[in-house]
């Protein structure tokens, strides 16, 4: 039975639960709805470590999710019993719109992938994946309605402020948008940021504080662990208490609503990217450079134009009225276009070292002393973090599961007609011809295959290379223990670790 679902760009991925209580999370090439009894066939694979380094950790975040196993359909053979739509799915059919699915719906991946990739490498991806940012908007928006409309009614405001029955009525339109949005660790983060917010406010208590957000920290941590280790738990947290933090000492300069509105701006995009690097050069191994500037051109885009055209739309979609949604879309356009010029200058982008995660715990404790005024414990230990990341050895070669995608330091080779290559200064990417890859270094030689590549005329030479990598494997009687199976990864001085990983087809009920 489908549990839960999620819209992407070209096909709809599915929570299944099977007869025996097994969960599986399955791409399909067709439409669902949650409640819906599914017979199919699928490949499947085992949780299993990244292939990236310090990439999405799929094994861990199936564990605390339940999930067995996770892969694509192959045949559907029967769907029955499928119920009325919830007003989530209902709204994601009626608006039809990729904008309306990211900013509203929280559906992941409904951009297309280049656009997505624009945005990303700009340093703009908090604009589009629902945040505090959005919750922000939204419930200003709402604040400033509900206070409108009970300031009305002089009788109720004489016996308690307008604040405090405006509040309480954003916190349930919240917590709405909450629901509808998916909630994402980053949405749950910033509703009960706001939800603590206002319940401070109500009592008369400063908004956001670092003990509001520490207590809301250990909250999440303590409802499931597993946030504590995803990028976007990490992200938020370190941008909202950099932002508190800074902002509880910073005073307005005064040179005019006008100046101090960008300067505002401009800060907070600088406060926030220093205390976000650490987490987006583990999670992602590259910095964008121009991501303030990317902040100072395209917020007052998003936030004045792109956000509320989006929401008018999302409301306006089941009359038939897409006006608000055509503009939103212009917006869009031309959100995309300045991206991919930020995108396109020179050094947009910096390759940071690969950081191990001892040296990430050690970041984030010397935030936390930074936090509390231990300034000397600090900066032990983000020099600890810094040498760390200098001294620990990264893997120069790495393969997944299936031997389909090979990384050689920051080349990856994906298919025949598909190979990116982001190299860093001094890397030599590898040489691939007719799907045979081959990789050097100092210390040894290595050639991949890819499926369509013939194995029967290269077999003779592969003795040659120190490793051979190839599914399915090529038999080499003289030597057979130079040929690499399963996940992978290989330093620099020839040292093999590998990852347990399997896969099988099975049918799913």
């Amino acid at each position: 039975m489908v549990e839960g679902m999620d819209y992407a760009d070209k096909r709809t991925r599915v929570l299944l639960r099977r007869d025996d209580g097994l969960l599986f999370r399955v791409s399909l090439p067709k439409d669902a709805a949650v409640g819906a009894k599914m017979t199919l066939r699928a490949n499947l694979f085992a949780p299993k470590a990244p292939d990236a380094v310090n990439g999405f950790d799929h094994a861990r975040y199936s564990f605390f999710n339940g999930i067995s196993a996770a892969g694509s359909a192959t045949e559907v053979l029967n769907s029955e019993g499928e119920p009325p739509r919830s007003a989530r799915d209902y709204l994601h059919f009626v608006a039809n719109s990729k904008l309306v699915d990211s900013l509203v719906l929280g559906y992941k991946g409904a951009l297309p992938r280049q656009e997505y990739d624009s945005i990303k490498n700009a340093g703009l991806a908090h604009i589009v994946a629902i945040s505090g940012m959005h919750l922000a908007l939204v419930g200003g928006w709402l604040l400033a309605a509900f206070s409108f409309i009970v300031k009305l009614f002089p009788a109720w405001t004489r016996r308690y402020p307008a604040r405090n029955i405006a509040l309480p009525l954003t916190a349930a339109g919240l917590a709405l948008y909450l629901l509808i949005s998916g909630a994402s660790v980053s949405t749950i983060r910033a509703f009960a940021m706001f939800a603590a917010g206002f319940w401070a406010l109500m009592l008369n208590r400063r908004f956001l504080t670092i003990r509001n957000t520490a207590l809301v920290f250990l909250a999440m941590i303590l409802a499931n662990p597993f946030w504590l280790m995803t990028s976007g738990f990490q992200l938020s947290f370190a941008a909202v208490f950099g932002l508190i933090h800074f902002f509880g000492r910073w005073k307005t300069p005064g040179r005019g609503k006008v100046l101090d509105f960008f300067h505002l701006l401009f800060m907070s995009s600088a406060v926030a990217t220093i205390w976000t690097f650490p987490f987006i050069a583990y999670h992602f191994g590259n910095f964008p450079i121009y991501s303030v500037f990317g902040n100072l051109l395209l917020l007052p885009i998003f936030s004045l134009g792109i956000m509320p055209t989006v929401m008018m739309g999302a409301i306006a979609a089941p009359p038939g009225w897409r006006f608000p949604l055509t503009v939103a879309e212009y917006l869009y356009d031309i959100m995309i276009q300045i991206s991919a010029w930020l995108g396109s200058l020179p050094l947009a982008a910096i390759e940071t070292p690969d950081i191990p995660p001892i040296a990430l715990f050690l970041t984030f404790a010397g935030m936390f002393c930074y936090l509390i005024a231990e300034r000397r414990r600090a900066a032990i230990l983000f020099v600890g973090a810094l040498a760390f990341t200098l001294i620990s050895p990264a893997p120069v070669l790495r393969t997944s599961a299936d031997l389909t995608v090979v990384r050689f330091k920051d080349c990856y080779n994906t298919g025949p007609a598909k190979r990116t290559a982001a190299p860093r200064k001094k890397t030599k990417c590898p040489s691939c011809l007719r799907g045979r890859c081959e990789y050097e270094t100092k210390n040894w030689r290595a050639v991949s295959f890819q499926k369509s590549a013939p194995l029967a005329d290269a077999a003779k030479d592969l003795c040659e290379y120190d490793f051979v990598i190839s599914r399915p494997p090529p038999k080499l009687p003289t030597c057979p223990n130079r040929v690499v199976r399963g996940s992978v990864k290989i330093y620099e001085d020839g040292r093999i670790e590998k990852i347990r990983g399997r896969r099988w087809g099975l049918t799913a009920k």
